[in-house]
């Protein structure tokens, strides 16, 4: 198992060795439902969104949302109104042959992204640390413009 983990692991924390590789996508799904770190961080992001809203009717985006991992665990827990986008075309791929409502697209050029309706939950995961501080400071200003007056943003990054 700990060989299996450390493969899966190979290209984690390398977003731009994971493009091309439908395989890497697989196995750290598979890591995702079996590893504490990412159930507690899961279990964490669900407690935030049940924070400020205790009613599963709310629209969520996962930016950068990668294996849709986390959007699983959220369907799962009842939300419904559930949303992605990814940098990679096999992320998006993986995420959509299990039913995820996941497009591609890449943070870096964020303005060129609109979601449909405005949002009540953003959440954006372990991504920053691939962007500049330029970068990280346009989408942040567009994440700040899709949500709505009481909605929430959450992010996990690397120290």
């Amino acid at each position: 198992m700990y060989k299996e983990l450390s493969e899966s692991y190979r290209y984690f924390g390398k977003y731009c060795n994971m493009i091309g590789k439908r395989l890497e996508y697989e196995k750290m799904y598979a890591v995702e439902r079996q590893l504490w770190w990412y159930r507690i961080l899961h279990q964490n992001v669900q407690t935030a969104i049940q924070t400020y809203f205790p009613d599963k009717n709310i629209a969520i985006l996962d930016a950068g949302c990668g294996t849709g991992g986390l959007l699983t665990s959220l369907q799962s827990q009842g939300y419904t109104q559930l949303s992605g986008f990814d940098g990679s075309a096999d992320a998006v791929e993986f995420c959509q042959a299990r039913g995820l409502n996941v497009a591609q697209h890449n943070l870096t050029h964020i303005e060129a992204f609109s979601p449909a309706n405005p949002l009540d939950v953003i959440i954006c995961d372990d991504v920053f640390c691939y962007l500049t501080d330029d970068e990280i400071l346009r989408v942040m200003r567009c994440f700040k413009n899709w949500l709505k007056p009481n909605g929430i943003f959450i992010s996990n990054n690397n120290a």
